[in-house]
């Protein structure tokens, strides 16, 4: 049960710095606005991605930041190339963006190391700071006009996204203080590798073919 509740609040802490910083975003006015479901379906995959980094983490005795960060760079191949197909778009760039550019910087290097560590050791003073400029640069980019024809996001509405969703963040930093990381069973670690696996085979792996070839070099380079 604690494995199942921190894997929750830990696919939630990915799931904001993944997808929730980037999404705010100026965006089309045309896209559609995503539904329940959609959050739920992301929550559910962080949650596993989550999982399996504790699991990388411990068999691989972690312990640094440098080993971190290849396990980060593993962690943005396995989202960007085997739940969906953008390591595979815009070869050789699209290696690095999202999942080295993105996913190894903001979720792990920030979201997972520097946050927590900030949060433990960092005088109040100080954490009020570094959460003023985290809030400055995510309203900058949500504004940032990236492309013509783009709108930002209505004053009001990003804030009360902002506060809803940093809210469910404090919540997941503080269940996560007060568990441990899991150390996965042989049985449990399987089973969520074999999730992983089953969702590339049956929906990547068709459509990009390419990935048979090019995945086992990206996550073999890393295990090495």
């Amino acid at each position: 049960m604690k494995a199942f509740l921190w894997s929750l609040a830990a696919g939630y802490l990915l799931t904001f710095y993944s997808e929730f910083l980037f999404y705010g975003q100026a965006s089309d006015p045309g896209t559609p606005a995503p539904l329940p479901s959609d959050f739920l379906w992301l929550f559910a995959v962080y949650a596993l991605m989550a999982y399996l980094m504790a699991a990388l983490i411990r068999r691989y005795r972690v312990r640094g930041l440098p080993a971190l960060l290849v396990v980060g760079a593993l962690y943005g191949w396995m989202l960007e190339g085997m739940i969906v197909a953008t390591v595979y778009e815009e070869l050789p760039f699209s290696i690095s963006f999202t999942a080295l550019a993105w996913h190894m910087p903001v979720d792990v290097l920030l979201g997972w190391y520097f946050v927590p560590r900030w949060l433990r050791e960092a005088s109040f003073g100080r954490m009020a700071a570094i959460s003023a400029a985290m809030g400055l640069l995510w309203g900058f980019w949500a504004t940032w006009p990236w492309q013509n024809g783009t709108q930002p996001p209505a004053p009001a509405a990003f804030g009360a996204f902002g506060l809803l969703t940093v809210a469910l963040l404090i919540l997941a930093y503080w269940i996560l203080g007060r568990l441990e990381r899991p150390a996965p069973s042989r049985r449990a670690e399987g089973l969520a590798w074999g999730l992983l696996l089953l969702w590339y085979a049956a929906n990547t792996l068709p459509v990009v073919p390419i990935s048979l070839a090019l995945l086992p070099l990206l996550l073999g380079s890393g295990w090495w």
